[in-house]
């Protein structure tokens, strides 16, 4: 996974990298558990909306640990307006900022 982190930073930038090393995290997690947060920071970092969300979704089935920083988390701050969002945050009873 480094690797391809430092492919894709010396070459694309910062988010694309960051992107590239979610992707990578995601099939993995189709062969082995894979916490979701380690995905849906990585998305949320890269500003992926639609990979943050399903991968927040997946966090909440999973009743991943990290779900209540999903809502005092900066890196989120993008999603404040998404309904997907709003309504994941009213499941876990967490304010809405």
């Amino acid at each position: 996974m480094v690797r391809v982190f430092e492919e894709k930073f010396e070459s694309d930038g910062y988010k694309t990298a960051i992107k590239a090393a979610a992707d990578s995290w995601t099939t993995r997690a189709g062969a082995e558990f894979v916490p979701p947060d380690n995905i849906f920071w990585l998305y949320a970092a890269a500003g992926d909306e639609q990979k943050t969300l399903e991968w927040l979704e997946k966090g909440y089935e999973m009743h991943d640990s990290n779900m209540p920083y999903a809502a005092v988390t900066p890196l989120f701050n993008n999603l404040q307006s998404n309904p997907g969002y709003l309504d994941l945050l009213g499941r876990l009873n967490l304010p809405r900022n």
